[in-house]
């Protein structure tokens, strides 16, 4: 009798997901878990990002944060990853996450 076949080893299983990036440069989406900063009451707060809008010059965001719905600028926004603690202290300028627009000299200006 044949010695028996060995069978192959298993493969690993297909990743689901791609792993989050090293650095908080990464765009905004929609459905993201962010930090979002309230300088109302200068704290930073879980949130969900619901919407990213391109309506204006500089795109904005719509984020559910304590029960409610809020807009704001993308420099009040930071990634949030599981088990990650809040920012310390207010965003740190510059952090635009706006698309950049060609500056204009004051001599280009119509008067």
């Amino acid at each position: 009798m044949p010695p028996p076949i060995p069978r192959a080893a298993a493969a690993p299983p297909p990743l689901t997901s791609t792993p989050p990036p090293a650095d908080d440069a990464a765009p905004l989406a929609k459905g993201d878990d962010v930090w979002y900063y309230d300088a109302s009451r200068g704290v930073w707060s879980a949130a969900r990002i619901a919407a990213v809008h391109y309506d204006d010059l500089t795109p904005y965001f719509t984020v559910h944060v304590d029960g409610r719905e809020r807009e704001t600028e993308g420099k009040r926004l930071r990634h949030r990853r599981a088990g990650s603690l809040p920012p310390s202290g207010p965003p740190q300028e510059p952090r635009d996450r706006s698309v950049r627009t060609s500056e204009i000299d004051d001599d280009e200006i119509a008067t």
